[in-house]
């Protein structure tokens, strides 16, 4: 028996898109034994306003990168 949903999906579970109520579309696997296993969401923290934060990158930061990604490819 499967004990997650990755674990479903790798023994050969049926893997298929259901949608909520919500009208949010969701993956279930179903194992040899009939149990139904849900891919759980990885959700962004949002703030109390339901707005997703990005902040500038400084130039400090971005040339740091960009040194970082010029040395990797010498």
């Amino acid at each position: 028996m499967a004990k997650n949903f990755y674990d479903c999906a790798k023994n050969g579970g049926k893997v298929v898109n259901k949608k909520t109520k919500e009208g949010e579309v969701i993956k279930v696997c179903y194992d040899k034994e009939g149990n139904s296993h849900v891919k759980k969401k990885n959700w962004k923290k949002k703030n109390k306003n339901n707005v997703i934060r990005h902040t500038e990158a400084s130039v400090d930061s971005l040339q740091t990168l960009v040194e970082h990604f010029n040395s990797k490819r010498q």
